[in-house]
């Protein structure tokens, strides 16, 4: 999606601050409030805005351990029938309701089927989640890698910097590029 220059400028802006006013904006921009309302509604209408919130620290809110699990669908004769199919789709749908999901991504050209983010108050929690899930889900989804966190050990968890660099540019290019050029200057060693 291409977006104006007045629309990068007020998504940047409200990457900043979600909750700045459109008269705030309007100032900055040197444009009419009533211009900025009209632009964030377009952009709400697009679905470039999906909403807004506030971020809550994981720690502080009780949240301590993390899991990174890697499943794959069983394949076998079992999974041929319509039934198997069904409790494929019973499964996905209670992950995705379940409350300490963060993230559900369904790879492509990879070995797992899925890759879920959970996280937990702590380890036991987890623990139990994890015995409780390989018997819902024996013989249609088995974890094939699980990697556990703590919170203190999430050293980024923000999308805004992403957004920024693609906002900053005009168009979505890899903000990474820029960042391995500064890395590969440093001189190590001697």
């Amino acid at each position: 999606m291409e977006l104006t220059k007045n629309e990068r400028e007020i998504l940047k802006l409200m990457l900043d601050n979600c909750r700045i006013s459109d008269t705030a904006v309007a100032k900055k921009l040197m444009i009419s409030p009533q211009a900025v309302g009209k632009i964030r509604k377009g952009l709400e209408k697009k679905g470039v805005i999906r909403g807004y919130s506030c971020e809550l620290d994981f720690e502080a809110m009780g949240i301590t351990t993390f899991a990174l699990i890697c499943a794959k669908i069983v394949a076998g004769k079992e999974m041929q029938s319509g039934e198997a199919w069904k409790k494929k789709a019973a499964a996905e749908n209670a992950l995705m309701s379940a409350p300490n999901l963060i993230m559900f991504a369904e790879p492509i050209g990879s070995e797992y089927n899925y890759v879920v983010l959970f996280g937990f108050s702590n380890q036991k929690e987890m623990e139990d989640f994890v015995q409780k899930a390989r018997m819902v889900y024996a013989g249609i989804l088995e974890d094939r890698r699980i990697d556990t966190f703590s919170a203190r050990s999430l050293r980024k968890f923000d999308k805004a910097q992403l957004f920024r660099a693609m906002l900053e540019r005009g168009s979505p290019q890899n903000p990474l590029m820029q960042s391995l050029d500064k890395v590969s200057r440093i001189k190590f060693g001697k």
